[in-house]
């Protein structure tokens, strides 16, 4: 209600239009990741290389379908050749990662790894999309990111997720339930800690306190 004037909104609409947020649930499916993988072709598909990697390929196409498009002029009687999609989002979120494996065999991430090898991937998706895309500002929210993984896996990936969000442009929000990302600690990062109340949720600071005083 205090944005009240003309200015006022379009200085918030300029501020919203320079971030984007993610959530990322505590069960990851293959949606997650396909919707990732569409995110990614958003923040690439605007290159100047990639256009000229896109038109080369449809170049090809047309060049190695030629018999096709004669066969159907001549049945038909009209023009008609093979055409690649001018929008390949749809292309992009089927795609998968091909994961080395112990022995040199080559997996599929999506269908033969498990899901805490999967979900490792997902940070260093997000932070491709936050370098590539065209908003200033990322804000994550990601449940549970501790599910399917090791605790030692997890004090990795907490730590990881700590260097990412070093940078101005990247604010991670994060619920968990593991001790590898509520004791975090350090600059840039803020503890909070929910406890049910009788009638509400009660939310306590915990920057700077022991985890064990709160959670008495």
């Amino acid at each position: 209600r205090h944005i009240d004037t003309s200015g006022k909104r379009q200085s918030l609409t300029k501020l919203l239009d320079k971030i984007t947020f993610t959530y990322i649930p505590a069960v990851k499916s293959h949606d997650v990741y396909a919707g990732l993988l569409r995110s990614a072709y958003n923040a690439i598909s605007g290159s100047v290389e990639f256009s000229k990697a896109l038109t080369s390929f449809t170049d090809e196409l047309r060049n190695q379908t030629q018999a096709l498009g004669t066969s159907l002029n001549r049945s038909l009687g009209m023009s008609s050749e093979l055409a690649p999609p001018t929008d390949l989002a749809d292309l992009f979120s089927t795609l998968d990662f091909q994961t080395l494996a112990t022995g040199g065999d080559r997996m599929s991430l999506l269908k033969q790894r498990g899901d805490g090898i999967q979900a490792r991937h997902i940070p260093e998706i997000m932070s491709f999309i936050s370098e590539k895309d065209a908003h200033q500002h990322h804000i994550w929210g990601i449940e549970e990111p501790e599910n399917s993984l090791s605790i030692n896996s997890a004090l990795v990936l907490a730590e990881r997720l700590k260097d990412i969000a070093q940078t101005d442009e990247i604010q991670i929000f994060i619920t968990t339930h593991s001790p590898a990302f509520y004791s975090l600690s350090g600059t840039g990062v803020k503890r909070s800690f929910l406890r049910a109340g009788a009638d509400d949720v009660e939310v306590l600071d915990g920057s700077g306190q022991d985890t064990e005083a709160l959670m008495g």
